[in-house]
């Protein structure tokens, strides 16, 4: 049984009628078995359906029809989607941004001045230690924490 039904006595409830089969023919069928076997159905989001009534049969028809022809749809357009993305990379670009490609020479001189990570970053405003060790490798810079000066032993 799917994981989104629930028998209650002999009755099921359930959330939503996309969640219970692919296909309107899967979801008619799936019905007409519990009609068949004395259960009756009812919805908890969609209170028009409820299969012990024609309209509300009608409904469940309809219903199971439209939600047919949206997951289909949903498919389509992911599909589309894919192929207008294949070649392309995801996710964020790679590099520095152009305000920290800007500053990289001031924060490498900084860095061979011996000063500290934490002043480097407080200067120049840079949010993160990564950051700076970024800017520090994509120039070359081979990255060794210094220790301040005045820090005694």
């Amino acid at each position: 049984m799917k994981k989104s039904v629930h028998f209650i006595n002999k009755r099921i409830n359930y959330y939503s009628i996309d969640r219970l089969g692919r296909t309107t023919l899967e979801l008619i069928m799936f019905v007409d078995e519990l009609n068949h076997n004395g259960i009756l159905f009812k919805s908890l989001s969609q209170s028009l359906i409820d299969t012990t009534t024609e309209t509300g049969e009608f409904v469940f028809k309809l219903f199971a029809l439209l939600a047919e022809h949206e997951r289909k749809r949903l498919i389509r357009r992911t599909k589309a989607g894919q192929e207008a993305a294949r070649g392309r990379m995801g996710g964020r670009p790679k590099g520095l941004s152009p305000h920290y490609q800007e500053i990289a020479p001031l924060v490498i001189s900084a860095y061979k001045e011996q000063r500290s990570i934490r002043e480097i970053m407080k200067a120049f405003k840079i949010p993160s230690t990564t950051t700076v060790y970024k800017i520090l490798s994509e120039n070359g810079e081979n990255s060794q924490v210094y220790i301040k000066k005045n820090k005694t032993q």
